[in-house]
């Protein structure tokens, strides 16, 4: 149960939210918590290592969840106006051609720095899950990783088509693009992470092979 402690990090992240009621971000938090615990549940602490690597991927998660899926606007406690013409103009932040955004921001670097930014952060994005659905085991192999985390960034542009479809519907002012290269890219970066823990566990397990002592073989 003690990994449960765990559970500490988002609560200090989101510390504010009992200071300051919003609903929002008890909203967020709950949804933070509930997923957390539902990855505890299939978890083992043994080690310094183990916790070291747990602390990491629950601030990783959380910042992660902040930056991609975070609900905001929902609970209604503000005056939005009810604007359905302006969903027009929803599938204008939608890309469903493979290579172009990439293409795109390829050809203006180094000029543009932060398309440079946005291309290395969507790869590294889903690395640190890739690594962590191994070494905790929630995945059974490389393949099912990598489908978990293909999964995963799935669900974060669906949920931010939907974003952008509320923010246009209230004419909330803001605005999420849903792009299959970010997909791409993500996936990628989750591979670089899953191909990271193999190299790493490679690395580990020879040299606990290499420490191990010899047995004797016992002549007949």
């Amino acid at each position: 149960m003690a990994k449960y402690l765990l559970l500490l990090i988002p609560l200090y992240l989101y510390r504010y939210s009992f200071l300051y009621p919003n609903l929002d971000e008890w909203l967020n938090l709950t949804l933070i918590i509930s997923c957390l615990i539902l990855l505890y549940r299939r978890t083992s602490l043994h080690s310094v290592l183990d916790w070291i690597v747990g602390i990491l991927f629950t601030v990783y998660f959380c910042i992660l969840y902040q930056k991609t899926v975070f609900f905001v606007g929902f609970t209604f406690l503000q005056n939005h106006d009810f604007s359905p013409e302006h969903l027009k103009f929803l599938f204008s932040t939608v890309n469903l051609i493979p290579f172009r955004t990439i293409i795109d921001q390829i050809g203006q670097w180094p000029a543009a720095g932060a398309a440079g930014y946005q291309l290395s952060g969507n790869l590294l994005m889903l690395a640190p899950l890739g690594f962590s659905l191994l070494y905790f085991k929630w995945a059974k192999n490389w393949k099912q990783a990598l489908l978990y985390a293909f999964l995963c960034t799935f669900a974060i542009e669906f949920i931010q088509f939907l974003h952008n479809l509320y923010f246009r519907l209230f004419s909330m002012g803001m605005n999420r693009s849903t792009d299959i290269d970010d997909i791409l890219l993500n996936t990628a970066g989750a591979l670089l992470g899953i191909g990271i823990y193999t190299l790493w566990s490679g690395i580990t397990g020879r040299r606990t092979r290499a420490h191990q002592p010899k047995q004797s073989v016992s002549s007949k």
